[in-house]
């Protein structure tokens, strides 16, 4: 499965990377919205990981555009804790999941998990 990690805090980005690589994941990095979608066009992932709060287009400005452009790839959000909930509930409704800063990199694992299982599972009953 591959994973584009979107995060301009490097520290944050490589730790990711890193769990994830050990998990098995094949996974590849974009420093801002605008790497992400040039990334997405190349490499077609099958998840795209980015934070809420990076320069040029942000996180929601990158799951609109990922909706428009490509559609059906699952976005996971990473939320720094300081932003207003509520006004971050409507720009992430549509990501496939949000995770508040500090996050338990197992609960994203597992998740990841279960898009992997139920993707296998879509491709054996097609």
């Amino acid at each position: 499965m591959k994973i584009l990690i979107v995060d301009d805090e490097d520290v944050c980005s490589r730790a990711i990377v890193n769990h994830l690589q050990l998990c098995g994941y094949e996974t590849s990095t974009a420093r801002n919205g605008a790497e992400a979608l040039d990334q997405i066009t190349l490499r077609r992932p099958d998840v795209v990981i980015a934070d809420v709060g990076m320069p040029r287009i942000d996180g929601p400005e990158l799951l609109e555009e990922i909706d428009v452009r490509f559609g059906d790839i699952p976005v996971i959000l990473i939320v720094d804790r300081e932003r207003h909930e509520q006004e971050l509930f409507s720009q992430t409704a549509r990501a496939l999941a949000c995770f508040n800063k500090p996050f338990d990199m197992d609960e994203v694992i597992a998740l990841l998990a279960q898009l992997r299982a139920h993707r296998h599972q879509s491709r054996r009953s097609a």
